[in-house]
């Protein structure tokens, strides 16, 4: 039996001389969750930072300080260090599904593709069951307390500050569900005796079923005007909604998963949702509309029209779908990369969503209003 003491995220380290440490990583490798790579620090004897030895430190035989600044020339006053440097995601949500499913039965279980989830069925509930590091959970979570929702960490440092005694059965370690450590069935009996039903898959199937009702162009137009007057017209309510995330700046409550892949590229990258949100908003924006129903996915060649539209201009595109080809969002990044702010912003569903919901601005999702 596995009991892991170390975090699964990209670039998190243990060093050699940490037999414990070392051990676990080589254990989770086994089971092709992730792979590691060796890295070589050196130690300053002025302030004991550790400064990376790439090839040009060694090549040069000395390099700054990463702590003080101070030069120090290449010695054996030096660690060795396994660095993860990939992760499996296939592997850990096939894991996940395992557990998940003997738990509450493939019937009730159903895999929310663009959300990266799962929407399981157990005492007459329904809960959502996502990891915190590749699914799309924010709408769950921000703004509804003691809610039927699970989380499965993978770095549970992240999350320990948000972690208390009203939302603990909320939270569970990966490496709990790993090794059977505890009775997921538990759990969420637990969660259907305690919380309250999620609220937010009504909220859901609301937008989904007006979304299904009105033309592409009350969408365009009409939805959009509305939206955007009343985020203006809540602009009180969005000041608090942004101190509460400013307060959870480092934390998974305030970070928002989109989907990158590629060659050479992560396959999911975690962003600050309040920096995200607050550039979304920011004015002088060339807007771009979309009406999307189930299937319909926002392409890359969706997106050039929009960039193209603007004329250099920074640009939002607002878009009732989840389904966002992951060249997108990487050319979202590598422009924030460039520009150093979001220069181009996506408002997806969920943005949507989350947004309604923590202002309370479901009397948009009504079909009188159409």
């Amino acid at each position: 039996m596995m009991h892991m003491k170390v975090a699964i995220r990209i670039g998190y380290r243990v060093d050699l001389n940490d037999n414990e440490g070392c051990n676990e990583l080589q254990k989770i490798k086994s089971l092709g969750i992730i792979e590691l790579e060796q890295e070589e620090y050196q130690i300053c004897r002025k302030c004991n930072a550790q400064t990376l030895i790439d090839s040009i430190f060694r090549n040069e035989k000395s390099s700054k300080c990463s702590g003080c600044g101070k030069t120090i020339q290449l010695s054996n006053n030096r660690i060795t260090s396994n660095k993860i440097n990939k992760i499996n995601y296939s592997a850990i949500k096939k894991i996940c599904e395992e557990k998940i499913v003997n738990a509450v039965g493939k019937e009730n279980c159903e895999y929310d593709t663009d959300r990266r989830m799962w929407i399981c069925k157990y005492n007459g509930k329904v809960f959502p069951i996502f990891t915190s590091q590749f699914s799309s959970y924010n709408m769950f979570i921000v703004g509804q307390n003691e809610t039927d929702w699970l989380c499965i960490m993978l770095d549970p440092d992240m999350l320990s500050g948000n972690i208390n005694y009203y939302n603990e059965y909320n939270f569970v370690r990966f490496e709990n569900l790993l090794n059977d450590d505890f009775d997921l069935k538990n759990i969420l009996d637990a969660l259907s005796a305690s919380y309250t039903p999620n609220s937010f898959f009504e909220l859901d199937q609301k937008f989904d079923s007006f979304i299904k009702s009105i033309k592409p162009t009350d969408f365009e137009k009409k939805f959009i005007d509305d939206f955007l007057e009343e985020l203006q017209a809540k602009q009180q309510q969005l000041k608090t909604f942004f101190n509460f995330l400013s307060s959870r700046r480092s934390t998974i409550i305030n970070s928002k998963i989109v989907k990158l892949g590629g060659a050479g590229n992560p396959d999911f990258i975690s962003i600050d949702l309040l920096e995200y949100l607050q550039e979304c908003m920011k004015p002088n924006k060339i807007g771009e509309a979309k009406r999307y129903y189930r299937s319909t996915s926002f392409t890359v060649d969706d997106f050039g029209v929009a960039i193209l539209h603007a004329h250099e201009s920074d640009t939002l595109s607002i878009i009732s779908t989840n389904k966002i080809q992951p060249e997108v969002w990487k050319t979202v990044m590598d422009t924030r990369q460039i520009k150093n702010y979001y220069k181009h912003t996506i408002m997806d569903k969920d943005t949507i969503l989350l947004l309604i919901n923590v202002l309370q601005m479901d009397n948009l999702l009504s079909t009188d209003k159409k």
